[in-house]
């Protein structure tokens, strides 16, 4: 291509065609600029849609991990459910003054442990580690860091933190002082009778039953939250 401009320069010199080589040579400057402005266009074209497949990824996995976290805290949701029950049960055998039976013991088993909440951020780590601004809406990319970055990792303290301290300053004490443990570790009264008499351990049994309730307000707010952002992040998937 090159070489069939040069003969054509070359042509219209030796016919001494002085006006029309100055036309030609302005016409080939002008389709070299139109050449790179066309190779500049696609080069920002091909940036352009590199940026937006790379935020198509991240917003992808982050959904994936909403998903699943919704899940969690819905089965979460149902666990807590079925030990409220077990402590109204316990409750509901105090009140009533029923005779002792195992299923009193099984019962408060459920009554132990310290409350957790499994929250998966595999995506917005990799959006972390890659920048931000990978999210170019600035909107969705506030709620984003919002939820994961601020009211994910503060539930998920609190209820640590607060589970912990009522295990460690409640449960584990009167367990102690008024049970012993039996076969895989099932609690077994000292004295059952004294027992239903007794305010202390009543007031446990209130006490981590608000605990449950309020982890599954909190789970529920949670779910809330999350359901939204996937649905902002989903419209933004259609644009």
């Amino acid at each position: 291509m090159i070489k069939f401009f040069r003969k054509i320069r070359q042509q219209l010199l030796k016919e001494n065609k002085f006006s029309k080589y100055i036309l030609y040579a302005i016409g080939e400057i002008i389709l070299v600029v139109i050449g790179i402005l066309i190779a500049l266009q696609i080069n920002t074209w091909n940036t352009e849609k590199l940026l937006i497949d790379k935020e198509i990824k991240h917003l992808i996995e982050i959904d994936r991990d909403l998903k699943s976290n919704v899940e969690n805290f819905e089965e979460l949701i149902k666990t807590q459910g079925v030990v409220i029950e077990k402590i109204d049960f316990l409750l509901n055998n105090i009140k009533e003054k029923k005779p002792y039976s195992f299923d009193f013991s099984k019962n408060l088993q459920s009554v132990k442990g310290i409350e957790e909440i499994e929250i998966i951020t595999t995506g917005f780590n990799t959006l972390s580690s890659f920048g931000m601004d990978n999210i170019r809406t600035d909107s969705l990319r506030s709620e984003i860091v919002l939820l994961f970055d601020h009211e994910y990792p503060k539930n998920q303290s609190l209820f640590k933190d607060l589970g912990r301290m009522h295990h460690e300053s409640l449960v584990i004490p009167i367990m102690l002082k008024y049970f012993t443990n039996g076969q895989g570790a099932i609690p077994i009264p000292n004295n059952y009778q004294e027992l239903l008499e007794n305010n202390e351990f009543v007031s446990m049994l209130g006490t981590r039953r608000n605990v449950k309730a309020a982890l599954i307000r909190y789970l529920n707010k949670m779910i809330e939250d999350s359901n939204l952002l996937r649905k902002q992040i989903q419209e933004e998937l259609k644009k």
